[in-house]
């Protein structure tokens, strides 16, 4: 893995090292301390600031420790990969105990781990503050990066539904409502005064992924069955699938006694055979 940080493992511990070491009131004069510029490590030290609250315990290296969370929170793009899995949990971002085809963490954030000493089977309290608040980060991103993937599935069931019905008047309750149990109120076909509900369920891939059905929309679509759909969509490949109540019923769990399921999954891969190239 090659090296993409401006920041290495190194530089950010002398930063936490010379803060340290002056408590926070930087000299102003320049130099080299640790083999680094100073007006350099001054320059990291004032992009991404250290709230010396959330420092515990006021030691150089739980102050590194804060700047490399900074670091990341700031600086957070597509090669910081591994982020995305420390809402699981610390073992499931560590390279050693991950086993997704997707996973990856370039070599700087890898060294600035282990010698942060956030690989440790035992943490102290500040390592541990450091892996809870990059795990709520984490939910943060998967929360804000799963709610652009389902309106991007709305928009593209919204357009499909206007095509199909000829510019017909389509109501987007995903903007109004949802807690509705449905996405969309459209027309059966371009003629008819039957309405239509739609569920949208949207992934990038099918590989792995699920669909979370609410119990409020799986009771839509028993109440309403001819007149309920869900929309599966692949967005990779802009494939869609069209899923009736008959074909969902299969994959339902089967309430037993006092037992009441709220929410249940189901892959995409369930209906590979469903899906369609969709031109808009």
């Amino acid at each position: 893995m090659s090296q993409l940080r401006d920041f290495g493992a190194n530089f950010i511990l002398a930063a936490g090292s010379y803060l340290h070491h002056y408590k926070g009131k930087l000299p102003d004069e320049d130099g080299i301390y640790d083999g680094f510029e100073t007006q350099k490590v001054k320059s990291f030290i004032e992009k991404y600031p250290v709230d010396f609250k959330k420092v515990k315990n006021f030691s150089a290296i739980n102050i590194s420790r804060e700047f490399y969370l900074n670091f990341i929170f700031k600086e957070y793009d597509e090669t910081y990969g591994w982020v995305t899995y420390a809402q699981k949990g610390r073992s499931h971002a560590l390279p050693s105990n991950s086993y997704s085809d997707e996973y990856f963490m370039n070599s700087d954030d890898e060294a600035c781990l282990v010698n942060l000493n956030l690989t440790e089977n035992e943490m102290d309290e500040n390592g541990e503050d450091w892996w809870f608040r990059l795990s709520s980060f984490s939910r943060n991103l998967l929360n804000r990066v799963t709610g652009e993937i389902g309106r991007e599935g709305e928009d593209l069931s919204y357009a499909y539904e206007l095509k199909r019905t000829g510019e017909r008047k389509i109501k987007k309750y995903y903007i109004d409502d949802n807690m509705i149990g449905f996405d969309i109120l459209s027309w059966k076909d371009d003629k008819t005064d039957e309405r239509l509900q739609i569920e949208v369920k949207t992934t990038r891939n099918i590989q792995g992924s699920k669909a979370t059905i609410t119990r409020s929309q799986w009771e839509n679509a028993k109440k309403f069955k001819n007149g309920f759909l869900f929309h599966f969509w692949l967005l990779s490949s802009k494939e869609l699938a069209i899923i009736s109540f008959q074909d969902l019923e299969a994959h339902v769990p089967i309430e037993q006694q006092k037992g009441r399921t709220e929410t249940f999954s189901v892959p995409f891969k369930a209906f590979s055979d469903k899906f369609k190239k969709i031109n808009l």
